[in-house]
């Protein structure tokens, strides 16, 4: 998927992308994640009931589908990707490819 240019009249990258977190009522483990929910951004959590994914806006039906096939759910969280966190990600290499100029 090709993402829009950031100038101009796009939307924002925050309007683009979603952080879900999951919480499973038994352990999912890393190999079963990896293969249902392939191709996606996961986070592991600090314990091995939660799980993370931050996904496009327009993959988070699939998504959620996806995180259903895991198993039993207590918890689902959604909210938008932290503005701070998208400048970090379009400015984090432009600071490190500057070589200190």
């Amino acid at each position: 998927m090709a993402w829009p240019s950031l100038t101009g009249h796009t939307a924002s990258a925050a309007a683009l992308r979603r952080r879900r977190a999951a919480v499973f009522t038994e352990p999912v483990t890393e190999a079963r994640a990896q293969a249902v929910l392939a191709g996606l951004s996961i986070q592991p959590g600090d314990d091995p009931l939660t799980l993370s994914l931050s996904v496009p806006r327009d993959q988070f039906a699939d998504a959620a589908g996806r995180l259903l096939q895991l198993g039993s759910m207590a918890d689902l969280s959604i909210a938008e990707v932290p503005v701070e966190d998208i400048v970090r990600d379009i400015f984090g290499g432009v600071a490190a490819g500057s070589g200190g100029q």
